[in-house]
């Protein structure tokens, strides 16, 4: 076994995961951590990182380097998505990381974000049969993967994240009813656009926050436990009842909520609508969820690079 991490520097979150990983690519998680640093937060103004969102990032960054460092991970793979992606400053950030921690940074592009993603769910949802769509709903965008059985077929990516949906089409506490239905009508009009509407599919897979989120809501879950989400099937009409039972409270409201994690208190509407939109759109009653993801992917599709590892530290 070969001890290695993986960072995923989102919109809204940042993740570390270290985990053992044996030379038929078996992973054992070790230690999860994850905090809200709102990285694309006012990105839509000028499509750019602010200062402070980097500072907060940094301080994150720096704790988790020592986390690595105290479990003796012997690599770290981190990558960045949406915000990062998208950003005008892209190079200040990655410079000031590096700087400050230096950490370097893989800015993934949508295809290879969906790969990673799809290679996490799959190692733990693998009972998949005929065409099947899975669901990555971020802080900034959202990732579409339509598979086969377990192979891919085509990705898709839209601008439908929470963050930036939040940030848009949301500007009073609790929304009004206007707000949430020009949000809708943005989701629809943006889903309408895909050529998978129409398909018929055997299943829907869904990972990443607002999916779990909604998942340890609807278990009422007072800490949230990965094996729990693992498989859990989320109806749509669970969806609607916790989309309806929040829409109408204030964001401290919203925190009294069992299960839903502090911080994103003021995004999880939004995060609801696309996946209330993507079911009722597909007509789909369930959607497979999945706590693994882009982390453990990160890890599982750089084998090669942690399979060199075995031979230098004799795992």
């Amino acid at each position: 076994m070969t001890r290695v991490a993986s960072i995923d520097i989102g919109t809204n979150t940042i993740r570390l995961l270290i985990a053992d990983v044996d030379k038929t690519k078996e992973l054992s998680r070790i230690l999860i951590k994850r905090n809200i640093t709102r990285l694309g937060e006012g990105f839509i103004k000028k499509r750019e990182i602010s200062g402070k969102a980097i500072q907060r990032s940094i301080k994150v960054l720096k704790e988790y380097l020592n986390l690595v460092n105290e479990y003796s991970a012997k690599k770290t793979l981190a990558v960045a998505t949406s915000a990062v992606r998208e950003a005008a400053n892209k190079n200040e950030f990655l410079m000031e990381v590096y700087r400050n921690t230096g950490l370097e940074i893989q800015v993934v592009s949508e295809k290879e974000e969906a790969g990673m993603t799809l290679t996490g769910v799959l190692s733990i949802i693998n009972e998949v049969i005929g065409r099947a769509l899975v669901i990555d709903i971020g802080g900034g965008s959202t990732e579409y993967i339509i598979i086969e059985g377990k192979i891919p077929v085509t990705t898709h990516s839209l601008d439908l994240g929470a963050v930036y949906l939040t940030e848009r089409f949301i500007h009073t506490d609790p929304p009004t009813s206007l707000e949430l239905q020009n949000l809708r009508e943005f989701v629809d009009k943006r889903l309408s656009s895909l050529p998978w509407v129409g398909f018929s599919f055997s299943s829907l897979l869904g990972t990443a926050g607002t999916i779990t989120t909604l998942a340890a809501i609807d278990q009422e879950m007072s800490a949230y436990d990965p094996e729990k989400i693992n498989k859990y099937v989320l109806t749509r009409e669970a969806v609607k009842s916790i989309y309806d039972s929040l829409k109408s409270l204030n964001r401290v409201e919203r925190c009294l909520t069992p299960g839903l994690e502090r911080g994103r208190e003021d995004i999880i509407l939004a995060g609801t609508i696309v996946l209330l939109s993507i079911m009722e759109t597909l007509n789909s009653n369930g959607i497979t969820v999945s706590d693994f993801g882009l982390l453990e992917g990160i890890i599982m599709d750089s084998y090669g690079k942690i399979e060199n590892l075995f031979l230098e530290y004799g795992a």
